[in-house]
């Protein structure tokens, strides 16, 4: 990490939500509180809410001086529009047209790729204590627990998902393991016609893409659709042949076997957290097109290859495939992306740069 002085700087996380996709700030917060490079307190939000799957923001007071606000939803709205009451927004699925529609680009900034990771310093025990009803404590004080979550074998827990577990080193290989595993999402599970559409798509192009690999790249090719009774319904041919392949740490065993992995859009066209996680473990990289901003010089060609039609995907691969020296220039360029900007403590670090260029007369302690 590089060296920049922030000593006497004070956060004072407000916290709404348990959302799992506010982990990498808490861990990356936590991270930098360890390290002695910031000062980190925790503050239960007036509406907290301890479900996983609702309100994905954190608000974050510096110094008392002013507040930066952290969204990582999915789209590309923004999830807090009361722009007056914050000095910084930094957005996960950052869409430039959209934001300069807003604000003419001023306060908001891309904030980079989400993923859910764990930290023995992201407070979490102490978040716990907060939640909203006995479930909800049992859920994330077993998360926070490496022997009980170990015990209870949780699927995503700080046992099985802690940062460090995703990192990877750039391989070179005569026979690059080509990796896709997926989930569907369930159309019934949403009541709008246009998520129905979404989600049925969804399904259809993964499913699509398991077929057309393993028929292209034969034993090459690992993967498969996580082993649930709707995936076995509907593409009883693209699933898994174990079912606990697709637990978090078998997947992690086979990213870091693989050396070429594939990325598809999520749900309201975010980017996955496969992206995040395949960048930690320095693979190269071919994902489905998208339109969303990154910090740092992330680039198609350099880091991941993209494809918008099926046949796309298939020809990428076959590039990466055949051609050993550009398979490892994308995963040292990975690597570099991953400690430069996307580790958790230096994504907040790099957030933390930029309000501190912005906002010069922060008043540090003497």
């Amino acid at each position: 990490m590089g060296q920049f002085n922030m000593e006497g700087l004070h956060c004072r996380l407000i916290c709404n939500s348990a959302s799992e996709h506010l982990n990498q700030l808490y861990t990356g917060f936590g991270e930098l509180n360890h390290q002695g490079i910031i000062e980190v307190s925790l503050q239960k939000g007036p509406h907290y809410i301890s479900s996983n799957y609702l309100k994905p923001y954190l608000k974050v007071v510096v110094n008392g001086q002013f507040t930066i606000l952290y969204d990582n939803s999915d789209g590309y709205e923004l999830i807090y529009p009361e722009l007056d009451d914050i000095d910084f927004y930094f957005k996960r699925s950052f869409f430039p047209e959209y934001v300069q529609k807003l604000t003419d680009g001023h306060k908001i900034y891309p904030l980079g790729f989400n993923y859910e990771v764990y930290s023995e310093h992201d407070q979490a025990l102490k978040r716990a204590l907060w939640s909203n009803n006995l479930k909800d404590f049992f859920k994330s004080y077993v998360r926070a627990s490496k022997p009980l979550s170990k015990l209870l074998k949780v699927e995503s827990s700080i046992a099985t998902s802690h940062f460090k577990y995703f990192e990877g080193q750039p391989k070179s290989t005569d026979r690059p393991l080509i990796l896709f595993m997926a989930r569907l999402w369930e159309p019934s599970k949403v009541s709008s016609s246009k998520s129905k559409s979404e989600r049925e798509e969804i399904n259809h192009l993964r499913a699509t893409c398991i077929r057309t690999l393993r028929k292209e790249f034969g034993e090459l090719f690992v993967g498969g659709l996580a082993n649930t009774d709707f995936a076995v319904k509907q593409y009883p041919d693209c699933v898994l042949n174990q079912k606990n392949m697709a637990r978090k740490a078998n997947y992690l065993k086979l990213m870091h076997n693989a050396s070429i992995c594939i990325a598809t859009t999520g749900l309201m066209g975010s980017v996955g957290w496969k992206m995040a996680e395949y960048i930690a473990g320095a693979k190269a990289i071919v994902s489905e097109k998208n339109y969303y901003e990154f910090p740092g010089d992330f680039k198609e060609g350099c880091n991941f290859l993209s494809f918008e039609k099926l046949e796309d995907c298939i020809e990428n691969v076959a590039y990466l495939v055949d051609n050993p020296l550009k398979r490892l220039e994308m995963m040292k360029a990975n690597q570099s992306y991953y400690r430069q900007f996307l580790r958790p403590d230096q994504l907040v670090l790099n957030s933390l740069k930029r309000v501190l260029d912005h906002q010069p007369k922060v008043d540090l302690p003497k």
